[in-house]
Parts: structure tokens; C-alpha cells; sequence
């Protein structure tokens, strides 16, 4: 596919979210999805300006936006630096955008997908953090589609990988992603009521908070979250 060409399904996207057509919305996914089942991440090793503008584009839109109607959780997005591998970008937010327009089938593929490629990478700290991103955006997936055990797994290891991952220079950034992978994983034992670990990961939460701050949509999208697992478990004072 010529350079023009292999991000054109993905712009599309974009602007059919913004002007919120969802019916032309899920076409240009299916499109992005199928091109990205043929491409190899290394056509992708020199993006151009155009490309870089249209992920970065993409990637704005889908941590504004989250499937209101579902439980969700809130996508981690991968690091930007020079360093990180622009496929695995393109990728995430392709399934990034399949999971808030409730395209689960094709989010779960592509995240599983990348979740295969990146362990297959050179053991690098960003690719390390990519695998943490991608694992927390596969937990999502599973949380929309109710698989409670699954979630917690994907979550779980996410967790462990940032906690290794951990350093004084991207400590903000780092302890930002533990407090969202967290914040998930709260979902999953509120859905389990499993009351007990979600007080401990809370406990665990609070103290994060009082030392890094928090983005608003990570707090926003995790008190949404929690309100419609309240609601589910009948405790509408709380919801």
C-alpha cells in the first residue's frame, strides 16, 4: 500500500468520530482492521509527517471519548518517544477506537495481536511499557464483555509490569499508569464483589493519589465506572 495510502482508513475514523457517525465509524475500522492483518511493522518504521499527525490525532480522540453505555475502564496509551515502535502506536489506537465505539470483537483481536507481537520484541523498557499499555487496553476489552476472570489476569500483569518498570525520572508517568491499570481492576473486584481486595487496591490508590496527580479523565471515566458497577450490584446509595 503506498505511503498515502496506509493510513487513510484511520483518518477516516477519526473524522467520522468527530462528527459522530457511528454507522461509517465501524466501516473504517473494519478497513483499518483488515490492513492491519497484512502489514508488517516494519513498513511502518519511517512514518511521515502525515501518518504521525493522523495517530497522534487518533489518539487524542480515544481517551476523550469512552463507550458511555458500557463499563470500559480508561485506555492506556503508548509512550510517544522516538524510541517506541510507531507500529505498535498505530495498533493500539486502531483497537483503542474499536473498544469506545463497541467494535469489541475487533479491539479484542488487535489487541491480542499486538500483545503477541510485543512480546516477540526486543526485552527494551518501552517495549516492556507498550506490553503493560496493551495488556490494561486487552482488560478493558474483557471488562466490556462481562469476562470478569479474564480482566483480572490481563490486569494483574499489567499491574506487575509497571511496578517493575518503575524509576525516579518517569515516576509521575509510571505511578499515572498504576493508579489507571488499578483503577480497573477495582471494576473487576467490584463486579466480583470481591470487597475485601477492592478496599486494599483503594487504600493502595489513595495513597498514589495524595503524591502524583491524577488526569481528570482517569478519575472521571473510574467514578462512572463504579457508579454503573454499584448500580448493577444494587447499592444505589453509592452509585
Amino acid at each position: 500500500m503506498d505511503p498515502p495510502d496506509r493510513t487513510e482508513s484511520l483518518r477516516l475514523t477519526v473524522y467520522y468520530l468527530e462528527q459522530g457517525n457511528l454507522v461509517q465509524v465501524k466501516e473504517s475500522l473494519q478497513k483499518s482492521y483488515q490492513y492491519l492483518q497484512d502489514l508488517l511493522p516494519s513498513e511502518l518504521s519511517k512514518p511521515t509527517l502525515q501518518e504521525i499527525e493522523i495517530v497522534n490525532k487518533a489518539e487524542k480522540i480515544s481517551i476523550e471519548n469512552v463507550a458511555w453505555s458500557l463499563r470500559t475502564g480508561a485506555i492506556l496509551l503508548p509512550q510517544t518517544s522516538p524510541k517506541n515502535n510507531f507500529f505498535v502506536r498505530f495498533a493500539n489506537v486502531v483497537g483503542a477506537a474499536a473498544l469506545i465505539t463497541v467494535c469489541v470483537d475487533i479491539a479484542e483481536k488487535v489487541f491480542e495481536q499486538l500483545k503477541v507481537y510485543i512480546e516477540n520484541v526486543v526485552d527494551e523498557e518501552s517495549v516492556i511499557s507498550s506490553l503493560g499499555v496493551t495488556l490494561n487496553n486487552l482488560g478493558c476489552v474483557y471488562i466490556t464483555r462481562g469476562s470478569f476472570q479474564n480482566a483480572k489476569v490481563s490486569l494483574q500483569r499489567a499491574l506487575a509490569i509497571f511496578e517493575v518498570v518503575k524509576t525516579g525520572k518517569e515516576c509521575v508517568t509510571v505511578e499515572e499508569k498504576i493508579s489507571t491499570i488499578a483503577n480497573n481492576l477495582r471494576l473487576v473486584h467490584q463486579a466480583q464483589r470481591s470487597y475485601v481486595a477492592d478496599m486494599q487496591l483503594q487504600n493502595d490508590l489513595l495513597s498514589n493519589v495524595s503524591r502524583f496527580a491524577m488526569q481528570p479523565r482517569i478519575t472521571a471515566v473510574a467514578d462512572y465506572n463504579e457508579a454503573l458497577t454499584s448500580l448493577d450490584n444494587r447499592n444505589l446509595r453509592k452509585a
